[in-house]
């Protein structure tokens, strides 16, 4: 309205323009409450973002700091940052095989006495792999601006519980010994080892679509327990009736738990088939559960599925804006804040994701009289044309 160009709009301004331009469902009602409150988080998350920076600016050496941080945080920030991104999402599929081919028998070595050993080129992928989960880590930490919300972050807790096991089955076999002399406390070192998996959700760092899948669940807890208040209704009132059908026949649902196995692979229709009723009354039953599993599953699963596409759009608003200050950064660090200062404020910069972005509310501007087409822009509020790649001083 006002004909200022959104380069120019501070971090949290930029934010709410971005969440504006995509959103394209505020009229339905159902989903007002999480509407509220991803905005409250995404703002804080701004806000929190602001903080950051500004202890940079306190400390000494802040601007290096800040770099690495963002580095290290951000793979949009820069080229660096993408290519480090490209690394530890490497590094994370590389452990992930590792652990896989040591479990396959064809891959497994053994010593003379016949104990299992690693292979020595797995164990120094695993080492290089362990070392630079430790690098990530310890770095993060010494450039983190605020070091206690840095051990409640998610994802941090994640790197944490992906390093920690394997310094402690370390200390095991150096003080100790092998396994097999252990006995039960070499089982647990086996889980301690098996507690790598998690190394995948690192992952979550570098995937819009896995963050916004644990926003979806974080602020899905009334669907989720829905979900399964319904799915524990059916599978007991249809495991007591398979039971008191089939307890009489050798088919493996002669008791009540064991017929909630059944119930529960049936209403989640799995259908492992590995338990199935041969009495009519048991098929009646089944054939019940099966079709109430059905209705009970896609009912809250529908609500779930549409709050994460729409946390999915927020996350992507909440890139958009922390990529549009980034550039500002950028910009102040290569041409002085003088830069920007004695810029008229009709300037224009996009890329290939502000377009993509812009595309998704065509309606919108088309409203206001201006023009969207996939190569520019034009607003009716300004005489600038956008297009992707390419900055205009006019």
């Amino acid at each position: 309205y006002w004909g200022i160009n959104e380069f120019f709009l501070d971090t949290c301004c930029s934010y709410r323009y971005h969440d504006r331009k995509l959103e394209s469902s505020r009229h339905r009602s159902w989903d007002d409450e999480s509407d509220v409150s991803s905005i409250d988080t995404s703002v804080d998350e701004i806000s929190d973002l602001n903080k950051d920076m500004q202890h940079f600016q306190e400390v000494r050496y802040g601007n290096i700091k800040k770099c690495l941080w963002l580095t290290l945080e951000n793979p949009g920030y820069s080229i660096p940052s993408k290519l480090f991104s490209l690394l530890s999402i490497g590094v994370v599929i590389t452990s992930i095989a590792t652990m896989c081919i040591n479990s396959i028998p064809e891959y497994q070595t053994f010593d003379s006495d016949g104990k299992l050993i690693e292979d020595p080129t797995t164990q120094a992928l695993e080492v290089f792999c362990s070392c630079w989960f430790t690098f990530e880590v310890v770095t993060r930490l010494l450039l983190a601006p605020n070091r206690r919300k840095f051990f409640r972050h998610p994802l941090n807790i994640i790197d944490m519980v992906s390093v920690v096991p394997i310094y402690i089955t370390l200390v095991f076999d150096l003080a100790v010994g092998s396994e097999s002399e252990l006995g039960d406390l070499g089982r647990l070192i086996q889980v301690f080892r098996l507690m790598r998996i998690f190394r995948v959700l690192k992952l979550a760092r570098h995937s819009t679509g896995l963050r916004s899948l644990g926003a979806t669940l974080r602020h899905s807890y009334r669907e989720v327990g829905i979900l399964l208040l319904y799915l524990g209704v059916g599978v007991s009132v249809f495991s007591g009736i398979a039971y008191t059908a089939e307890c009489e026949e050798d088919v493996g649902l002669d008791t009540i738990p064991a017929c909630w196995w059944w119930g529960t692979v049936s209403m989640t229709t799995v259908g492992y088939g590995d338990v199935v009723p041969v009495t009519v009354a048991g098929k009646l039953a089944a054939s019940g559960c099966i079709l109430g599993g059905t209705l009970v599953v896609a009912l809250p699963i529908t609500i779930i599925f549409n709050k994460f596409s729409h946390f999915y759009r927020r996350q992507k608003a909440l890139e958009a804006s922390v990529r549009n200050n980034n550039r500002k950064v950028r910009m102040s660090n290569e041409s002085g804040p003088e830069a920007i200062e004695e810029s008229d404020g009709d300037s224009c910069c996009l890329d290939d994701d502000d377009i993509d972005d812009i595309e998704e509310d065509d309606i919108d501007y088309e409203d206001e009289g201006g023009v969207i087409n996939y190569s520019y822009v034009e607003h009716p509020s300004c005489s600038s044309i956008m297009r992707k790649k390419e900055f205009y001083q006019l």
